[in-house]
């Protein structure tokens, strides 16, 4: 089975890990001159002329039999012409929606699912004041907090306009939250769908800093409502592979703040936890295998590397696993992640806080 991965950052990185041993082939779709530091010797690198028709992509690429996306932020029409040529998982139409913030939110809106409020705004010029406080956020562009930003005044809709000239901005409230979690589901071609444990996340500036799955689950009214979400937005976009749902709780209110259409940073725990990592869940989602366990076998944590200066080998305790992504470091930079899994949540809580004491204290530290 010959899999393509348009990007080549750490999520191509650590997909093509999760399929090798499984026997799967892989290239990879990057733009010209991006750096391939993190898929190198993994499969084909390939980069993609401007001029070049998606059946020329696709014949570049080896005729794969499936292609996947590791980022939303794509060119959707290379991948609706892909999609003429090979299947492409997840599917376009629900891969674009997910790709456009206020789309997204009309998705779920559509659904049922409650969001914070919000409205449309072509430039940041239309905000007003009766929208403070709020979150101005670009339609398009931006992730691990960039391209958006709280906004209380006019002062702050300025100084995030004289970031960058875009357009298309979501505004919306700001929700006073208790706490952020995540849900990572991935649905099958078959429609089977399967959930791992709820996330519990902890951010940095925007950037999740570390996530941990408690052995104790959240309510049982509120970690069904997260279950059924997640299995509703699965369902109601046919969807096929990995997808990760961010959400905001405040008290027994659920509400979504976000959808990422791949695999995502606050699963990265899965890998060594037990249960089948999702990255081969998605592997075996978009290429019609069975769906693997999601249930890990303890409390399992992860603690990304943010900017670190090397790979930090000696830090390392006995139940802690390095990913290493290859990637040059430089300050608040995702270069890595050290996942745990032990007995109990306190013994996983007190390991995941001595590595970061010991990181923060070690000249790895940005």
């Amino acid at each position: 089975m010959h899999v393509a991965i348009v990007g080549g950052g750490q999520l191509a990185r650590m997909t093509a890990l999760a399929g090798i041993p499984l026997g799967f082939r892989f290239s990879f779709l990057l733009d010209s001159g991006a750096n391939a530091a993190c898929v190198e010797h993994l499969g084909q690198i390939v980069y993609r002329d401007q001029h070049d028709t998606p059946e020329a992509v696709y014949r570049r690429l080896g005729e794969p039999h499936v292609v996947t996306m590791e980022s939303e932020q794509l060119d959707v029409s290379l991948l609706e012409g892909l999609a003429k040529c090979t299947k492409v998982y997840p599917p376009v139409e629900g891969f674009a929606q997910c790709s456009h913030r206020h789309k997204e939110r009309l998705l779920l809106e559509g659904l049922g699912i409650p969001v914070a409020p919000f409205r449309y705004c072509e430039t940041l010029a239309e905000v007003e004041e009766s929208d403070f406080p709020c979150f101005a956020k670009s339609v398009s562009e931006g992730y691990d907090g960039k391209a958006q930003g709280r906004l209380n005044s006019f002062a702050d809709r300025d100084a995030l306009a004289a970031q960058g000239d875009l357009r298309g901005w979501l505004i919306e409230s700001a929700v006073n939250f208790d706490s952020e979690v995540s849900k990572v589901v991935v649905r099958g071609q078959d429609g089977e769908i399967k959930c791992y444990p709820t996330v519990r996340n902890t951010m940095k500036k925007g950037v999740l800093a570390s996530c941990y799955v408690p052995l104790e689950p959240l309510s049982d009214k509120i970690e069904q409502t997260l279950t059924d979400y997640a299995e509703r937005i699965a369902a109601g976009m046919d969807y096929v592979g990995v997808l990760a749902i961010e959400f905001f709780l405040v008290g027994d209110q659920v509400i979504v703040n976000e959808i990422a259409p791949r695999v995502h940073n606050s699963g990265h725990w899965t890998m060594g936890s037990g249960c089948v990592d999702q990255f081969e869940n998605h592997l075996r989602a978009i290429t019609g295998l069975s769906l693997g366990t999601t249930q890990p076998i303890g409390a399992s944590g992860m603690v990304n590397l943010l900017g670190t200066k090397a790979a930090p080998h000696a830090l390392l305790p006995d139940n802690g696993r390095l990913s290493w992504y290859n990637k040059a470091p430089r300050p608040g930079r995702k270069v890595g992640h050290v996942a745990f899994t032990c007995a109990t949540t306190d013994d996983l809580l007190a390991s995941m806080q001595q590595f970061e004491e010991a990181l923060a204290a070690s000249d790895l530290s940005d």
